[in-house]
């Protein structure tokens, strides 16, 4: 069954709201197929849940806003900004309590209404100066 690309695009910008910007265990089970692959930072499904879980730790105000969706195929390109307060221990990092914000481009594959494969390439060096450690 294809789906349109506006339907690719409604998925992306749920799985951003429900999983990134709301930390929903409960929609992480609906959006992401259990033969998940991440081919970035996590090495499965439960390793990208426990991925969201410690992000949301420690930025429990975690916004990622869409700045531009492309869609094509069964792939969406989903360029965004991320603004959060460091409230609780990253990367061995102690909370500093800092608004910081950071930019990334992820590329999402779904597969039957679910998300099947991940690539993120987030500015995780420009964060971590933001929170003191550069």
């Amino acid at each position: 069954m294809a789906t349109s690309s506006d339907d690719l695009k409604a998925l992306t910008r749920l799985v951003f709201d429900k999983l990134i910007n709301q930390g929903s265990m409960s929609a992480f089970d609906e959006l992401v197929a259990a033969d998940y692959v991440d081919h970035t930072g996590a090495t499965d499904r439960e390793d990208y849940r426990d991925l969201i879980r410690a992000t949301r730790t420690a930025f429990p105000d975690l916004h990622l806003e869409i700045e531009d969706l492309i869609a094509e195929g069964d792939k969406v390109v989903a360029r965004f900004t991320a603004r959060a307060t460091h409230r609780a221990e990253f990367q061995g990092i102690p909370a500093t309590g800092k608004q910081v914000s950071w930019e990334g481009i992820g590329i999402l594959r779904f597969r039957n209404g679910q998300m099947v494969e991940r690539w993120n390439q987030s500015d995780i060096p420009g964060l971590m100066e933001q929170l003191g450690s550069a």
